[in-house]
């Protein structure tokens, strides 16, 4: 019993750190998230949201950035308010024509940080690679990067979205 207690403070421990932070640290709770699938008791769920968003300013600033035109040629408004997570947020917008759409921001500096965070996955699992026979943690680290590079380029999630508009 005080293992399980132990085990539990831990597990929310962990789910207050990893909800803290964003990009792969989040996303790897998120990853956790999906084992409570199963009708165990939900602690890594927590970290499907993450409250901890950019300012408006700083988010209009970026949006700016990216459409390298001012927000009014291309939105007659955007929401303030947002939904966040572990790669960025989503703010409700609409077009100059009426249409109510969703306006990506991707945190500024995530995709280094990702890419840091991945070499540092790396160089720290080194050491324990060959305890775990049959496990290619070079292919994991691989895949997680590769998973991490597509949901990172909001243009091809974008191109994606209007394939599927049109089926």
């Amino acid at each position: 019993v005080k293992s399980q207690v132990a085990a539990a403070s831990l597990r929310r421990s962990l789910v207050s750190r990893l909800g803290g932070l964003h990009g792969l640290p989040q996303k790897v709770g998120q990853f956790l998230a999906f084992a409570e699938m199963d009708g165990k008791p939900e602690l890594f769920s927590a970290l499907t949201e993450c409250p901890n968003g950019m300012a408006a300013a700083e988010a209009f600033a970026a949006i700016r950035s990216s459409l390298a035109r001012p927000i009014g040629e291309v939105f007659r408004g955007i929401s303030e308010t947002c939904a966040a997570a572990s790669l960025g947020q989503v703010h409700r917008g609409e077009l100059l024509d009426g249409r109510l759409v969703a306006v990506k921001v991707q945190y500024p500096g995530l995709a280094d940080s990702i890419r840091h965070d991945l070499r540092l996955l790396g160089i720290l699992a080194a050491p324990i690679g060959g305890f775990r026979r049959g496990f290619d943690m070079g292919s994991y680290r691989a895949a997680i990067g590769a998973m991490c590079a597509e949901e990172l380029d909001y243009r091809k999630e974008a191109a994606s979205i209007l394939e599927f508009q049109n089926v």
